[in-house]
């Protein structure tokens, strides 16, 4: 297993750009993470999540109770999305109960807006509009199938295809398919 070590700037003295790392949770062994603006998460080798920043100003990482048996992380900038073993995702945000989103997922991501992919190999997005307060709705397919990994950013979302090919699809506006998604890879 591995240890986690954050260093950059962090609100709780893990020091500047050029500073040491931190070893933010001695003892575990990690095999995910996933950071964005304001937040880490990790994920262990149990299935248990570890966060620090949006909902926490804990040092070392909060234990998030909620996300026990965990398979996947990720971090969007007002929430952490975590997808559990039975395949639903999970959402927790600062001052608001966890909210989950039934189905059978395998991976989900996060920026201003929410995608997942199914083990069905769809991909669903939900479009935030910037809302903070929106609540978790994966609803939206984009085009084709066969999706099992996807990439949430500003501006785009990538997703990998079983033949390993990535595609894109750009948001602007925060509304999907200005255009059919690219082929980049």
């Amino acid at each position: 297993g591995g240890c986690f070590f954050c260093w950059g700037q962090l609100d709780w003295g893990a020091g500047g750009v050029n500073a040491a790392p931190v070893e933010t949770t001695p003892g575990h062994a990690f095999r995910e993470v996933s950071l964005h603006y304001y937040g880490a998460v990790a994920l262990d080798s149990l299935g248990q999540v570890f966060y620090a920043g949006f909902a926490s100003d804990a040092h070392p990482f909060a234990y998030a109770p909620e996300l026990t048996r965990s398979q996947h992380v990720a971090m969007g900038i007002f929430e952490l999305l975590a997808v559990s073993q039975d395949g639903a995702v999970t959402m927790l945000k600062a001052g608001a109960p966890p909210e989950r989103a039934a189905g059978a997922f395998a991976s989900v991501a996060g920026a201003y807006n929410r995608c997942a992919v199914s083990l069905a190999g769809e991909l669903l997005c939900q479009e935030t509009r910037h809302d903070t307060a929106a609540h978790l709705s994966l609803a939206r397919r984009a085009v084709g199938s066969d999706w099992t990994q996807v990439a949430v950013g500003m501006g785009q979302v990538c997703a990998a295809k079983k033949d390993g090919s990535v595609w894109c699809l750009d948001v602007k506006d925060d509304v999907f398919g200005e255009g059919p998604p690219r082929r980049m890879l």
